[in-house]
């Protein structure tokens, strides 16, 4: 048809409001796990109902690293040579072992827990996990911010959260 990208990128986002959407992946459920999921998902809501959802303590870590952020594809500069575009941006520095902390944080209808940091260099294994978090930190919980009352733990598929000895 012979039209210019532009114009024709124009005529998509302007006149058809249409966006550029990446597909995702899901789990290819067949007929038997669909039904395991229904099950479960109806035991949980059971479990939780009365009230009892705000009686659950939700928490997380996350590892921050102490890096500049990056994207190869979408930090784009505009200059007419890499000589210019080093004058203008400075280069984007990677190390191999980058500075980094680990921020342990729990939420919950009753209030949220204080920001625990985990030692420098410290791995997230179960012994860990155990001994410094669940111990020091949740354990305690049971006093402050639940206030003696029965409650929920909920915590995801980590490594050291499904171990036997932490599941104990």
């Amino acid at each position: 048809m012979k039209i210019a990208t532009r114009t024709l990128l124009h005529i998509i986002e302007q006149d058809l409001k249409l966006g550029a959407y990446c597909r995702y992946t899901g789990h290819a459920l067949n007929q038997s796990l669909q039904l395991k999921r229904v099950d479960r998902s109806k035991c949980l809501l059971s479990r939780y109902e009365a009230e009892r959802h705000g009686k659950i303590l939700f928490t997380n870590e996350k590892i921050f690293t102490i890096e500049e952020h990056y994207s190869k594809q979408n930090d784009k500069l505009y200059v007419h040579s890499s000589k210019e575009a080093a004058q203008v941006v400075k280069k984007v520095k990677r190390s191999y072992h980058p500075a980094s902390v680990i921020v342990w944080w729990g939420m919950s209808y009753q209030g949220v827990t204080k920001l625990h940091f985990c030692e420098k260099g410290v791995k997230t294994s179960a012994k860990m996990y155990q001994n410094t978090l669940l111990d020091r930190v949740v354990k305690p919980l049971s006093n402050t911010l639940f206030k003696n009352i029965p409650w929920t733990f909920q915590q995801d598929s980590a490594p050291g959260h499904k171990a036997r000895t932490t599941q104990a």
